[in-house]
């Protein structure tokens, strides 16, 4: 049940790790220690949504870590919290990373799962993937400065198509979960992911129109990404001028429900 290729099981009382074997020596303690021996100071805060999460350099380690606590969205989120009933989400989002890896795509490099069990019932899951030092996420680029707007739109469109053709399709591309360091475009959050063994037109769709409700809602129409930008994204995203006009609809329906949505609750 906690196998994945690539990744060695410890067993340690309520914890059971899944990690490299080459991360094992700084990582481990930190992990069944709960992160208690990492002082403040040492520690790198950043807010994603409802959590706090943290980066630091381990002791004997090649490079910075970064430690994010699973976390349910939505309504179950506001009740269940970070409580899972079952393992599989972590070792979706370590399968997802690994194939997206493996095919070329830049995306966190995972280092470890600890699954801790709760009451019998439940888990908690706190995943460590090597830092994106230097990043910010692509909503913070868009409303900054635009100098290097085509650049980034193509290297955004150029991992995107990679990350499909990969059989890798993210389950809430926004804005927020493309992170940009220096030249490198990186994606990130792969935890609900699916994996398909061949590209899936339907699904390209998917993920297109839902980076696209995203540029909508946090940009509004008029925003630094405009209708000609959309366009030479799908054009680049694509390889030619073929089925643009087709997709640039697809996108943009249902777009009228999902305004009305955020109007209602105070989202727009």
């Amino acid at each position: 049940m906690f196998e994945i290729p690539g990744f060695e099981t410890v067993q340690r009382g309520s914890h059971t790790v899944l990690i490299r074997p080459e991360w094992k020596a700084s990582l481990l303690d930190d992990l069944l220690g709960d992160f208690d021996r990492v002082e403040p100071s040492r520690r790198r805060l950043y807010s994603h949504g409802r959590v706090a999460h943290f980066s630091y350099l381990p002791d004997g380690a090649p490079a910075r870590v970064f430690v994010r606590h699973a976390r349910r969205g939505g309504l179950i989120g506001a009740v269940l919290g970070g409580l899972y009933t079952a393992v599989e989400r972590p070792l979706q989002e370590l399968r997802a990373a690994t194939a997206a890896r493996q095919a070329g795509v830049a995306v966190p490099e995972p280092l470890a799962v600890r699954a801790t069990r709760v009451g019998g019932l439940f888990y908690r899951f706190t995943v460590i993937t090597r830092e994106i030092e230097n990043a910010q996420d692509l909503l913070t680029f868009a409303t900054g400065t635009t100098g290097r707007k085509r650049e980034v739109l193509d290297r955004v469109a150029d991992e995107m198509r990679r990350l499909h053709e990969s059989g890798v399709y993210h389950a809430d591309l926004t804005m927020k979960n493309i992170l940009l360091s220096g030249t490198s475009v990186y994606i990130i959050d792969l935890d609900k992911a699916t994996l398909v063994d061949r590209r899936d037109g339907r699904l390209d769709m998917t993920n297109l129109a839902r980076l696209n409700r995203s540029v909508v809602k946090l940009l509004g129409t008029r925003g630094a990404v405009t209708r000609t930008d959309k366009l030479r994204f799908l054009r680049r995203y694509l390889g030619s001028r073929d089925r643009i006009k087709e997709l640039s609809q697809d996108c943009a329906q249902g777009l009228w429900f999902h305004r009305l949505w955020w109007s209602l609750s105070g989202q727009a």
